[in-house]
């Protein structure tokens, strides 16, 4: 009785701690938008494509330093939660080469 008891409590824990880490995320993630869009222009020229700004692949690169993940695995985490998605307002997941090739790029330009 008293181990089914703990077992629910830690449950309920855990789910709470998931749930608060939930937001957090997106807190962070909306924060490193807004800023992305003041430091940056929409698209690095005009003959880009267009299908992610400049100031999401930033938000996603701060996103991946804040959870320590790699270009890979923010690929993954990305295309598993929506709400992530819609935070950082991406209509598709960036593949993990197109991150790779923005970093430099943005070294260059500030």
């Amino acid at each position: 009785m008293v181990v089914g008891v703990v077992q629910k409590r830690v449950k309920l824990k855990l789910l709470w701690v998931l749930r608060h880490c939930l937001w957090q995320r997106l807190d962070w993630c909306g924060f490193a938008l807004e800023v992305s869009l003041i430091v940056l222009p929409a698209q690095r020229t005009k003959f880009t494509k267009r299908q992610f700004s400049q100031p999401q692949l930033l938000a996603v690169l701060c996103l991946m330093r804040y959870e320590d993940w790699t270009f890979r695995e923010a690929e993954v985490r990305l295309s598993e939660h929506a709400e992530l998605r819609s935070a950082l307002e991406l209509n598709s997941v960036p593949d993990y080469t197109t991150l790779y090739a923005f970093w430099p790029g943005l070294i260059g330009t500030m």
